[in-house]
């Protein structure tokens, strides 16, 4: 019996240990659920100093983890100042191959050195190119006015391009309708455009779309407005980065819920990176 209640007794004190315990490795005051002090700098009590917390690996009870500080506010929280954080660097055709990225995946891509983030799904991602409000200076402000009255949700193609200025010939030249590539690389494209009307659908399912094609491909690449604004303007913008060759031709359409409709492609900036 008394061997009994010493069992009972040791596996009461080992579950107890198990849901309370902080775990501290290098360190006797653990300040989270696992707390690596990896100088082993830390005082035995009290809160570490911010400058101990610099080499600590923190996790909390919430799920938080910090690297550099024993108390991240969010789910990762990084804090130092000596290094920065390096995302995945990957190329163009291993970003490809990622199989269903989750909306937001972010990579560094080495083949156009720009940061892309997945804005599709992660069945049909979009890598998107991370950069500032401020594109540089080939952009073209010139609107371009086109307007139709054909079936709804038909794919249109844009013309009239050639009234934008060619900021770089020697890369590709521009024509009414098309945007011929003269030299093989990676390569830029941003567009913006507003579609104004009246819309048809609820307001939740009117959208604009700006499609890209190369040679007569099914598009490449889509840049949609956001489907639940309620007014009678709709804008969108995207980036996207692309391998193109010399003799390559780039063609622009949208497409839209709206009837008797004006719309303008209000931005259009295409770029060689490499």
């Amino acid at each position: 019996m008394k061997k009994q209640t010493l069992l009972l007794l040791g596996v009461s004190m080992m579950l107890t240990l198990t849901i309370k315990a902080q775990v501290g490795v290098n360190t006797q005051n653990p300040q989270g659920v696992l707390h690596v002090d990896g100088a082993k700098d830390n005082a035995a009590a009290g809160t570490p100093t911010a400058a101990q917390q610099l080499n600590d690996f923190t996790v909390t009870s919430n799920g938080n983890v910090g690297i550099g500080t024993t108390s991240p506010g969010t789910k990762l929280d990084v804090i130092s100042t000596t290094g920065g954080v390096a995302i995945p660097r990957v190329t163009n055709i291993e970003r490809d191959a990622i199989v269903t990225p989750p909306i937001s995946t972010m990579i560094y891509n080495t083949s156009s050195n720009a940061i892309n983030y997945n804005t599709g799904t992660p069945a049909l991602p979009v890598w998107s190119v991370l950069q500032s409000t401020s594109l540089p200076s080939e952009v073209y402000l010139n609107d371009i006015t086109f307007t139709t009255s054909s079936p709804l949700n038909t794919v249109y193609p844009i013309t009239g391009l050639s009234q934008l200025a060619n900021f770089n010939p020697a890369a590709y030249t521009v024509f009414s309708d098309r945007i011929v590539v003269n030299t093989t690389g990676m390569y830029m494209i941003c567009s913006g455009g507003e579609q104004r009307g009246t819309y048809t659908n609820s307001p939740g399912d009117n959208y604009l779309r700006i499609l890209f094609k190369v040679n007569d491909i099914d598009p490449t690449f889509v840049f949609t407005s956001p489907t639940s604004m309620s007014t009678g303007t709709y804008n969108v913008f995207g980036c996207t980065t692309k391998q193109l060759n010399a003799g390559d031709v780039l063609t622009l359409f949208y497409q839209s819920s709206f009837e008797g409709r004006l719309s303008k492609l209000r931005t259009f900036y295409i770029k060689k990176l490499n």
